[in-house]
C-alpha cells in the first residue's frame, strides 16, 4: 500500500513552535515564580530553589522553540526535547497514579507534556526523511562511490 508522503508547511513548524514556547515558558514562569498558597494546588511543593532550579531546564527548550521558528530545523534538539517531554509526562502520570498529583490541571499538564514531546519527535522524523529522500535523489545522479562519498562528508 503506497502512502502519501506527510509533508508540514512552514505555517504548520511555526504554528508547533509557538505552541511549544507557550508550554515551556508557562512552565518556566510557573517553576520560578509561583506565588504561595497555589504551589500545593498546583503541585510545587517542593523547595522554592529547587522548583527554580528545574524550571530553568525550560529555558533552553525555549531557545530551541524559537529557533525552530525563525526556520532552524534541528532533529537532534528536537529528539533531546521530546525525550524530556515523554519523560516529564510518564512521571507525571505515575505521581497522578500514586495520588501524589490530582485533578483537571495534572491532566493537563500530561497532555501538555506529551503534545510537546510526540510534536517534536514526530518533525525530527520528517526532518530525517527529508534529508535521506535527498540523499537518495543525488544518488541516482552521482554514480561513482567517490564522488558520493565526498557529497556525505560535505554534508557532515
Amino acid at each position: 500500500m503506497n502512502r502519501l508522503p506527510i509533508v508540514i508547511a512552514r505555517r504548520h513548524e511555526r504554528a508547533g513552535a509557538l505552541a511549544a514556547l507557550a508550554h515551556v515558558g508557562t512552565a518556566l514562569v510557573a517553576h520560578f515564580a509561583v506565588p504561595p498558597g497555589l504551589d500545593t494546588r498546583l503541585g510545587l511543593v517542593a523547595d522554592p530553589w529547587f522548583r527554580r532550579e528545574t524550571g530553568t531546564a525550560n529555558a533552553g527548550y525555549a531557545y530551541g522553540a524559537i529557533r525552530v521558528y525563525r526556520g532552524d530545523r534541528d532533529a537532534t534538539f528536537l529528539r533531546a526535547t521530546a525525550i524530556a517531554g515523554l519523560a516529564m509526562a510518564g512521571v507525571r502520570s505515575v505521581a497522578t497514579l500514586r495520588g501524589e498529583r490530582r485533578g483537571v490541571l495534572s491532566g493537563a499538564v500530561i497532555a501538555s507534556d506529551l503534545a510537546l514531546g510526540l510534536g517534536a519527535l514526530g518533525l525530527a522524523h520528517l526532518i530525517d526523511r527529508e534529508h535521506d529522500g535527498a540523499r537518495s535523489r543525488l544518488q541516482r545522479f552521482v554514480t561513482t562511490p567517490a564522488l558520493l562519498r565526498l557529497h556525505e562528508e560535505s554534508l557532515n
